[in-house]
């Protein structure tokens, strides 16, 4: 049943996460309401766009207790209510793969680019393009150098059009220093005019890409 809701969410037929408080950016994938836990007005969850997040990962979004006063134990059952509590906001950016089982927890935010090993628990921010693994996650390396790093976080290639993207797809798969140089920050004419023709051979009605959807609505 799990992959049968991936292949539906990869494939457009239904939304990632049925819940409030929660952002998903485009064409991200793996999401579900067994995701994310406790999200609130306090500790919401944003994931951005063409994420891969794989089975069994979890947002701790506003669950946990606090070692700071007498107990940690929530005493609803005496009448009081609790929402739990968090760090704040958990923020996952663009272009993220996370492993499966990973647990994020609540106040930490993922950089763009970011690869998150399977079983790891991520309680500190994650740098754009870092590979962390562990428990607590740790830093095992950066996947690509500074200048490139810095490339590809100036092209913002999540935010083109389904268009601009296509008509690039070979560079997608070829090297990435060749793909910072061609799109880099003065070169975005060059991905501009591959969308324009990329426009100009489609069919006429085409439905326009999805925006991100905001989940609260």
């Amino acid at each position: 049943m799990a992959m049968l809701r991936e292949l539906r969410t990869k494939l457009g037929l239904r939304k990632p996460y049925p819940g409030r408080y929660v952002t998903v950016g485009r064409k991200t994938y793996g999401l579900d309401f067994s995701n994310v836990f406790h999200a609130t007005e306090q500790s919401p969850v944003s994931v951005g766009s063409y994420c891969s997040i794989a089975a069994g990962v979890l947002f701790i979004a506003a669950g946990e207790h606090p070692t700071s006063l007498v107990t940690t134990y929530p005493f609803t059952d005496f009448g009081r209510r609790s929402d739990g509590f968090g760090k704040g906001p958990i923020k996952v950016g663009n272009d993220v793969w996370i492993g499966s089982r990973a647990i994020i927890l609540s106040g930490v935010t993922i950089g763009d680019g970011a690869v998150v090993g399977a079983g790891s628990v991520v309680t500190k921010d994650v740098a754009p393009y870092a590979i962390v693994a562990g428990n607590p996650a740790k830093r095992i390396r950066q996947r690509f150098t500074p200048d490139i790093v810095d490339g590809l976080l100036a092209i913002k290639w999540w935010d083109w059009n389904d268009d601009e993207i296509k008509a690039a797809m070979p560079d997608f798969h070829g090297s990435v220093a060749d793909f910072v140089s061609k799109y880099g920050p003065n070169r975005q004419g060059a991905r501009r005019a591959a969308g324009s023709e990329a426009r100009a051979e489609a069919p006429t009605g085409s439905a326009p890409s999805p925006e991100t959807v905001n989940l609260d609505e």
